[in-house]
Order: C-alpha cells, then sequence, then structure tokens
C-alpha cells in the first residue's frame, strides 16, 4: 500500500497499533479483497493521507515547535 502511495506522490501511512485502528484496517482490506468494493478502503486510507497532510503542514509552518506531542529535540535536530 505504501509502495503504491509513493509511487503516486503521496506520504507514506501508518496505521495506528490500537485494535479499533487495525480492525477497521483489517475490515476494509478484507471488504475489499472478497467483496471488490474498494471505496471502504480508499476513505480509510485518504483520511490517514490527509490527516499526515495536516501535519506536515503544521510542521512546516513553524507551529511544531508548540507541540507537545512532538518531540521538540528531534524536530530542532532534523530541521537545522
Amino acid at each position: 500500500m505504501n509502495l503504491i502511495l509513493m509511487q503516486r506522490g503521496y506520504l507514506v501511512v501508518n496505521i495506528a497499533g490500537d485494535t479499533e485502528s487495525r480492525l477497521a484496517y483489517y475490515n476494509a482490506l478484507e471488504k475489499r479483497n472478497l467483496e471488490d468494493d474498494k471505496i471502504e478502503f480508499i476513505e480509510l486510507i485518504a483520511g490517514y493521507v490527509l490527516k499526515i497532510g495536516d501535519v506536515c503542514a503544521y510542521v512546516e509552518s513553524g507551529a511544531a515547535q508548540r507541540l507537545d506531542f512532538f518531540d521538540k529535540k528531534l524536530w530542532r535536530v532534523r530541521n537545522k
């Protein structure tokens, strides 16, 4: 999935490790494979892509320095 996203110019996404997120991913993938219904899978992955895009835009704006959930030291090292 991530290879296809990257080939098309999108960012790599990570499915959250919590049970609810994993089940949503597996259920959407199963529905895609068994019922040939790709809408749910596309919507799920598109949501992750949009979320990653929002975070990247926020980081690029300089606002990441104010985020509690980013490791500020790592952010500074990567952006020198």
